[in-house]
């Protein structure tokens, strides 16, 4: 995994910056984005038409919505 070396490579890179601080938040930081790019990876494997059918979902909630309270998206949006 060549993600996995480059993420090494910035720990030593943050390591030999000097401050504690600072290494902890570089660390944090880049556990965070690993984690987050992971998870959206997991969510695609979950598979695209559980996507597709979310979306066809939200837009019929959406269309509910703009067709029971036109007053209410109206003051809304004014």
């Amino acid at each position: 995994m060549q993600s996995h070396v480059d993420i090494e490579e910035f720990f030593m890179k943050v390591d030999s910056s000097g401050a504690h601080d600072q290494t902890v938040h570089g660390k944090f930081i880049a556990y965070t984005f690993v984690y987050i790019r992971s998870y959206a990876f997991f969510l695609i494997g979950l598979g695209v038409y559980d996507l597709h059918e979310m979306v066809e979902k939200a837009k019929k909630i959406d269309q509910q919505m703009q067709s029971s309270q036109p007053t209410f998206i109206h003051h809304r949006f004014r």
